[in-house]
């Protein structure tokens, strides 16, 4: 999708709820890293201040910016 795109910035193809959503996977990513527990805590508070941040701007999130995928996109994104 980036090499069709490639006059887009990321942030114009994968919105906020794209964002949200990479959250909820970002335990099992932080666990593959090796840093030290004071890295993965001050990186854990900032992520939590964003989904705060998140939480109490629901503009970010707008109904307009979903669209049922086709059957073709299905097939491709398994």
């Amino acid at each position: 999708m980036l090499t069709e795109y490639k006059h887009l910035r990321m942030c114009e193809i994968y919105g906020a709820i794209h964002l949200l959503r990479m959250f909820t996977k970002l335990g099992e990513m932080l666990q593959s890293i090796s840093t030290s527990a004071k890295v993965i805590s001050s990186l854990v508070n900032h992520i939590e201040d964003f989904v705060r941040f998140m939480s109490v701007n629901p503009s970010f999130f707008s109904l307009d910016d979903y669209v049922v995928a086709s059957p073709e996109y299905h097939r491709r994104a398994l």
